[in-house]
């Protein structure tokens, strides 16, 4: 199965997974990381705190795999584990 994460860094995820789950209906979950994310039928939002504000990353997920597209500024770092 193939699922895209689309990473969202704010100065208050917490806050800002409330304004998404109160658009979208769907539950906000805990991460032992402690990122917060709102999984949806093929994918997920992560709002993390990076010091950036916005898109900041996807993470396309197939099996056992993921494709990591970290952006920072106009720097693109693609990372495959």
């Amino acid at each position: 199965m193939t699922s895209l994460t689309i990473e969202v860094d704010s100065a208050d995820p917490a806050a800002l997974a409330f304004q998404y789950h109160t658009v979208l209906g769907v539950p906000a979950t805990q991460a032992p990381t402690g990122t917060l994310s709102l999984t949806l039928d093929n994918g997920a939002f992560a709002f993390v705190q990076q010091g950036g504000l916005g898109f900041s990353g996807l993470i396309l997920h197939h099996g056992q795999h993921q494709a990591l597209i970290s952006i920072r500024g106009r720097a693109l770092l693609l990372r495959i584990e």
